[in-house]
């Protein structure tokens, strides 16, 4: 997305998977369990990402 657009700010959370939890094993239980477990956290830094965006995004309109 980032090449699509030059413009746009690129974040990368290290061990992060798609559910913005923190996954750092290939094993595939392990990565399941993100998905139905409440008690995973979120990927550090996923939450400063996610207010930057909102915050530099008010700032566009």
């Amino acid at each position: 997305m980032k090449l699509a657009n030059p413009a746009a700010t690129l974040a990368v959370v290290a061990h992060a998977d798609h559910v913005l939890k923190s996954i750092a094993s290939d094993d595939r239980g392990a990565n399941l369990a993100t998905y139905s477990g409440p008690g995973i956290p979120l990927a550090p830094g996923i939450i400063d990402v996610i207010t930057s965006f909102i915050g530099a995004s008010r700032n566009v309109r």
